[in-house]
């Protein structure tokens, strides 16, 4: 099948009553299939720094909102995304569940993450339209829109800023190639727009630095744009990420990049998530918010995943690169998809890579990839059968879609389904655990921390969770003994030393509490807990 670039390549297009309506019904789909998620619960997933536990935002002030211009947050800087918080935390506030606290309503974070993903859809629509017509373009747009892959950035209310970030820089591509659709040679209005768009979508997440690669590869191997012009004009946009990734680098911190890649190891973590990626997007089943897939986690047998992972996405590559001629919107798209996702393919450590490296949230943006290969497919080839294996492959998405949602109303859902897709998830037990422990059910929590220890006998988190339930029940004593083996097993788990300190100085022993906070203090100089412990004690032993 050759999918042949059209002549000429873009033109200037009008939207008509049929082109309102297409992205009405577009919309409308969006709002319908993720409308679940409007009375979805906060989760213990970021949520709570970010959102109903921050004191910047019970209420949110102008000099709170202010300050994230300023500093950045959870080794991120985003203060678009923490202001548009602070406009939904102004209107979501709420009496919390002790008397005289207070906290936000979860549905108005939700209803905006539904409304930004139908107005990117809006744009994805309007994108495509820019050099095909209304049909192809809808099919494409309409892949964007309910990949379950998406539910991920639109069911978490902390992926605001992905969805944010999405909607500009998605904008932006929309603008560029309205710029260069015009036939006066002058810079127009739409390039500023799209220059605006740009610097909005990097101040919502960093990785957006990438939007003036998409840019460029859409206008020189789509639109035929020459690749001078586009390179010039693209100069500011580079001139802008590279300042945004000097910030971004700086604001990670060294505890959330502490995890050692080698480097000769790095690409083969960059394959396996690209092949992660490409298994998600053939078959999208078993989605959930933890895949537990790090560095360390793909090279453990028995199956050693990225010494053979990383024939998928090398065999896909080349038979691309191979037929780039015959389909060369296809090539392009794959192009596309390559170099949004690839700020976090593990090439350079990241935030949540010692977690996962790969996660349903990186996506988003990516998703553009697939969506321009469908629309040059359907544009190509318009035949009955084309057209109705396309029907049925959107009616199983949008219910496969519209189920995942469910996965996210709460966090017993949101985990327990971590733990259905993989039984030995220590990240799933561990959030089971603590809504067992909250809830009083000693038992339920001693079996979480069971199956936690028993997955990873090294991992240092089951002893101090099984320590915390032991103190939980009254049994301290034996509690103490738990935390010094987690000590012992994990000496750089910085959380085992200060819940240890914790227990000492709640029964009066504030020496051997001092002594353990400032070393959980010498692993994470940031320890905010331990901090707040080591002064409380220290203040305690000068009584």
């Amino acid at each position: 099948m050759s999918i042949a670039i059209s002549s000429p390549p873009m033109a200037p297009r009008k939207a008509g009553l049929r082109t309102v309506v297409i992205a009405a019904v577009l919309a409308s789909l969006v709002i319908f299939i993720f409308s679940p998620l409007f009375s979805a619960e906060f989760l213990q997933w970021d949520d709570g720094f970010n959102l109903f536990e921050n004191p910047r935002m019970l209420p949110p002030t102008w000099s709170s909102c202010a300050y994230y211009w300023s500093h950045s947050s959870i080794g991120l800087y985003v203060p678009v995304t923490y202001t548009v918080w602070s406009g939904l935390a102004s209107i979501s506030q709420k009496p919390g569940d002790e008397s005289g606290s207070r906290t936000l309503d979860p549905a108005p974070f939700h209803t905006a993450n539904v409304l930004f993903h139908a107005l990117a859809v809006m744009v994805v629509f309007a994108l495509l339209r820019t050099w095909m017509g209304d049909m192809p373009a809808a099919a494409g747009a309409l892949l964007f829109a309910i990949h379950p892959m998406q539910v991920e950035a639109v069911g978490w209310a902390c992926a605001t800023k992905d969805v944010l970030a999405g909607l500009f820089g998605l904008t932006a591509v929309w603008q560029y190639l309205r710029h260069l659709a015009r036939p006066s040679k002058k810079i127009s209005w739409h390039y500023f727009a799209a220059l605006a768009a740009f610097v909005s979508a990097t101040l919502s997440k960093p990785s957006a630095i990438v939007i003036p690669v998409l840019c460029f590869i859409i206008a020189v191997g789509i639109c035929q744009a020459p690749w001078k012009k586009v390179a010039i004009e693209m100069l500011p946009w580079f001139c802008i990420s590279a300042v945004i990734f000097f910030i971004a680098n700086a604001s990670q911190e060294q505890r959330y990049t502490s995890m050692h890649v080698p480097l000769w190891f790095r690409p083969l973590v960059a394959t396996d998530a690209l092949a992660f990626y490409l298994s998600k997007l053939i078959w999208p089943v078993n989605l959930c918010l933890d895949y537990g897939r790090s560095p360390l986690a793909i090279v453990q047998p028995p199956v050693y995943p990225a010494y053979w992972t990383w024939i998928v996405p090398v065999t896909v590559g080349g038979i691309l690169w191979w037929r780039r001629r015959a389909w060369p919107r296809i090539f392009i798209a794959a192009l596309v998809s390559l170099a949004a996702i690839f700020p976090v393919l593990g090439l350079a450590g990241f935030t949540f890579q010692a977690e996962s490296t790969v996660a349903d949230h990186y996506v988003y943006v990516a998703m553009l990839g697939p969506a321009i290969a469908l629309a040059a497919i359907l544009q190509a080839s318009r035949n009955f059968l084309t057209i109705a294996t396309a029907a049925v492959v959107f009616t199983v998405l949008a219910v496969l879609c519209h189920w995942q949602t469910f996965n996210w109303l709460s966090e017993p859902l949101a985990f327990g389904h971590v733990v259905d897709v993989d039984p030995r998830s220590i990240r799933g037990h561990a959030h089971l655990w603590r809504l067992q422990l909250i809830h009083g059910n000693i038992a339920a929590a001693q079996r979480e921390v069971d199956t936690m220890i028993a997955a990873a006998p090294k991992n240092g988190e089951g002893y101090v969770d099984q320590a915390d339930t032991l103190d939980e029940s009254g049994r301290w004593q034996d509690a103490i003994a738990e935390y010094q083996l987690a000590i012992k097993i994990a000496p750089d788990y910085a959380t085992a030393y200060n819940n240890l300190a914790s227990l000492y100085a709640r029964h009066g022993d504030f020496p051997r509490a001092i002594a353990l906070y400032r070393q959980s203090l010498a692993i994470d100089p940031g320890y905010n807990e331990s901090l707040i412990g080591l002064q409380n004690a220290l203040k305690a032993q000068a009584k």
